[in-house]
């Protein structure tokens, strides 16, 4: 019964967050210029059913791979489209289920956020439902007041173009999967599920491959504590193949339709910038080139939200530990 009554206030306040970012975006929303090239690639796929961007800063004219003003590396057609780019940094983990909006509902200002409204609740309701799990009732209905008195913590990605939240709702989901697996009922389609999410979570965006370490972490401590480590093996095996298998179905759809449309060097230029842009956009592999003072100056977020950085740091590092 108090199970139900928890579920339902979850509902309830969820449901109370998206009418006030409806009622703001309503009065206030925009497309900001970064989250545009996602929403273009995802109309483009919609409409054209082409992997491909607008917005293209190569200047020369032609079709085929070539450098663009970046420095980096691009692949157009004739008509200009920039395929596969990865400038885009949210992938189709978010692109196809906008495309799917679009192709479902049309075209329109709604049509084009409805994805990140509806990963948005959910991604509340997965938060939501952790925070009761890990701290009762107490830490659900502290939680609620803290993001509703905060609204500039979360509502400006609820209803534009973004991927972070759609990446975020994809791997929190994952986690919860693992953890009502622990139950030991339909524990390898759990599994199942949470290696693909997973998946989606690094497809929205690729920096999200480092939470694979907390993931790592946790299936060791399970091979430790685990009496049936044959079991726990045969599980794991299956979140690697679920993990693994979107993520080469996109990788073979990328390469087959570059490499027939525009030949061998078109894939290897956008391999090339994937590269480039993930060391040199927050993976930290590129640490030479990292601006300390910057990083810092942007820890200092959690001061604004009432945390010091090294408790947000430490509890991130810990989270899976909690389950």
């Amino acid at each position: 019964m108090i199970n139900k009554l928890i579920y339902l206030y979850i509902i309830l306040v969820v449901s109370i967050f998206l009418i006030r970012t409806i009622f703001f975006a309503s009065q206030f929303g925009g497309v900001e210029h970064d989250s545009g090239w996602y929403l273009g690639v995802a109309r483009n796929l919609a409409q054209r059913g082409i992997y491909a961007s607008y917005t293209n800063t190569i200047k020369e004219e032609g079709a085929g791979p070539f450098s663009n003003i970046h420095g980096r590396y691009s692949v157009q057609d004739k008509d200009g489209f920039s395929y596969f780019p990865a400038g885009v940094t949210v992938g189709p983990g978010y692109i196809v289920p906008e495309a799917l909006m679009m192709k479902l509902f049309g075209h329109g200002w709604w049509q084009y956020r409805l994805w990140s409204l509806i990963s948005y609740a959910g991604l509340l309701f997965i938060v939501f439902l952790i925070v009761y799990r890990i701290g009762g009732v107490l830490a659900l209905v502290i939680l609620s007041l803290w993001l509703w008195i905060t609204p500039h913590l979360t509502i400006q990605f609820s209803y534009e173009s973004y991927g972070e939240h759609v990446a975020l709702f994809y791997l929190l989901l994952s986690f919860y999967l693992i953890f009502h697996a622990h139950k030991g009922k339909n524990q390898k389609l759990l599994y199942l599920l949470s290696g693909f999410f997973f998946s989606l979570s690094f497809l929205t965006k690729y920096l999200f491959f480092l939470a694979g370490f907390a993931f790592l972490a946790l299936a060791i401590w399970q091979f430790v504590k685990d009496t049936n480590r044959l079991k726990t093996f045969r599980l794991w095996i299956i979140w690697v193949g679920f993990l693994l298998l979107p993520i080469i179905a996109f990788e073979l759809y990328r390469y087959l339709f570059l490499v027939t449309r525009f030949g061998i060097e078109s894939w290897h230029a956008i391999n090339k910038d994937l590269i480039i842009h993930f060391q040199s956009n927050g993976s930290g592999l590129n640490m030479a080139d990292v601006n300390w003072k910057f990083l810092n100056t942007k820890a200092m977020f959690w001061n604004e939200a009432g945390i010091t950085p090294i408790i947000a740091w430490c509890t991130t590092l810990t989270f899976p530990f909690f389950f």
